[in-house]
């Protein structure tokens, strides 16, 4: 709709804006610097209403102020980190991992690294080899606690050289055995404690076939005096026997997934709450050997003070190519490499 203004009111419109533009450029005209002055004052004053130390930033830049970033150490005092826990294992420490980090993280002086891939195992290092990775986790971060948790694909010929050991026998046995001692050498040998999650029981068809790593990883810990987690006095019903429910805080509810295999976020929150005794006594060995790594009272109030340091290193381990088929003998097992 066109509305037809009288002559006498455009007149007044036009002679406003003349005058306002007029003013505009007498202000920019008159003094270079008042316009800056100006603004300059206004940055001042908002700045002068945050707290000592803290200037008042946009969206991004609060984000990455509030950001965990290290703790400025004072000279000649020794760094906060006082103690590294390298979590390794397959698809079932991808799912522990991240949850003991979630529950320890106000730890002041621990790291964590995690170091999980689904569908690998101990049988076959020809996908993937997991001792050369983990020498090189191991070197490259030098942990003062190793948590293992693999086996979920186990329960399979082991690729030995050129040939296989095939399951279901005593040289399966010794030969996984080796294996375990392999990975457990490599941390011991780098000066760091070890615990060993134990595979719970498996359901379905996979029962029997990983039932054998159940017991190599039973009976290796307990004869060589590794810290093991026996995963079946808690997750399994009698006699060791796979249940799908079971007990969490006085609810009955789903431990396990559907697949027989992986646990639930209860079934791993009941994984955890039976690890952190364990992890909390090779703490206090930890300390009791290196006095000097525990933090003094002035350290920790220090670092309560200023924002604390959540470090939590996903180290993806990359299977090597293959051409070699795997053998279908569990859900996960990892697909012939294209």
């Amino acid at each position: 709709m066109h509305v037809a203004l009288p002559k006498r009111t455009m007149s007044l419109i036009s002679c406003g804006a003349v005058i306002c533009a007029g003013a505009v450029l007498m202000q920019i005209a008159t003094g270079p610097h008042s316009y800056a002055a100006q603004r300059g004052s206004e940055a001042t004053a908002i700045a002068s209403n945050a707290h000592p130390g803290e200037t008042r930033l946009g969206a991004a830049g609060a984000l990455a102020q509030n950001a965990p970033r290290a703790t400025a150490a004072v000279p000649g005092e020794t760094p906060p980190l006082r103690c590294r826990i390298l979590m390794l294992g397959d698809s079932l420490m991808e799912d522990l991992g991240p949850m003991t980090y979630r529950f320890m993280r106000h730890r002041k002086g621990l790291e964590f690294i995690i170091s999980a891939k689904y569908s690998t195992g101990l049988c076959r290092p020809d996908y993937f080899n997991w001792p050369e990775h983990m020498r090189s986790v191991v070197h490259r971060y030098a942990p003062d606690l190793v948590i293992f948790f693999i086996g979920a694909n186990g329960g399979m010929p082991i690729r030995q050289g050129k040939g296989t050991v095939p399951t279901g026998g005593e040289l399966w046995r010794a030969t996984y055995a080796s294996k375990m001692e392999e990975m457990i050498s490599i941390a011991r040998g780098a000066g760091a404690g070890v615990i060993w999650v134990e595979l719970p029981a498996v359901g379905g068809r996979y029962n029997k076939v990983l039932h054998d790593t159940q017991v190599v990883q039973r009976s290796y810990c307990e004869s060589r005096g590794i810290i093991s987690l026996r995963t079946d006095d808690f997750l399994s019903g009698a006699w060791g026997r796979f249940e799908p429910y079971g007990d969490y805080h006085g609810r009955y509810v789903r431990l396990r997934t559907k697949d027989m295999t992986h646990l639930t976020k209860q079934g791993n929150m009941k994984v955890f709450e039976h690890l952190l005794p364990l992890v909390e006594q090779r703490l206090a060995a930890f300390y009791a050997q290196h006095p000097e790594r525990r933090l003094s009272a002035e350290e920790a109030a220090r670092i309560r003070q200023a924002p604390a340091v959540y470090t939590c290193r996903y180290v993806a381990p990359r299977p090597k190519k293959t051409t070699a088929a795997l053998p279908a003998t569990q859900p996960g097992a990892a697909p012939t490499p294209q």
